[in-house]
């Protein structure tokens, strides 16, 4: 009996041995599956940062983009806010040289020199036929000289800026009116030959 059981002890320390080897096999491949997954969570964790990381950067890009952006269209509106601003100052510059005593007594000059080319090419109505470029020639620089006159008397606006003193704009006024009313004329295309 004693064989008996001695076999029989061998055969289930045999099965014994077989499970536990069987137990540990299984041990190491659910400890195996756990390892995988416990990796497959990691990877996911590290994608999943990855992707957080990229959407901030991206947003930060963006961000910076915009920044740029603004600072890009300040610069340029500050750009172009020196540069109105100068030509406005070239302008108000530009309207007193016009309003100087200078340029009134230039203007003063203007006149005059219209009135003498006037009085020269009405005189000269009759001419004959090969004197009339010397008359045409005075006709182009009287319309000149009128086109300059009303460039000058035009600039003076309305005294909105209070450029004038009440007595200078009260004489300037009478000058623009005058010279903004008909009976002033132009001789391009109106030429004064045979007319009486």
């Amino acid at each position: 009996m004693r064989k008996f059981f001695t076999g029989k002890k061998a055969r289930l320390e045999q099965e014994v041995e077989e499970l536990k080897r069987v137990n540990q096999v299984n041990e190491d491949r659910i400890n195996k599956e756990r390892e995988e997954a416990r990796q497959r969570e990691e990877a996911q964790q590290r994608i999943a940062q990855i992707n957080l990381d990229q959407q901030r950067l991206a947003l930060q890009a963006s961000f910076e983009q915009k920044e740029r952006d603004d600072q890009m269209r300040k610069e340029s509106e500050a750009r172009e806010a020196k540069r109105q601003a100068k030509l406005r100052q070239e302008m108000r510059m530009k309207k007193l040289r016009m309003t100087s005593p200078d340029a009134l007594r230039r203007l003063r000059q203007l006149i005059r020199r219209k009135y003498e080319l006037d009085l020269s090419i009405w005189n000269d109505r009759k001419c004959r036929e090969p004197d009339r470029p010397f008359v045409e020639a005075d006709m182009e620089e009287a319309d000149a000289v009128l086109s300059e006159i009303l460039t000058v008397v035009s600039s003076w606006g309305d005294n909105s800026d209070n450029q004038w003193k009440k007595n200078e704009w009260e004489m300037a006024f009478e000058i623009y009116s005058r010279l903004q009313d008909d009976g002033k004329r132009w001789w391009h295309g109106n030429a004064p030959y045979d007319e009486d």
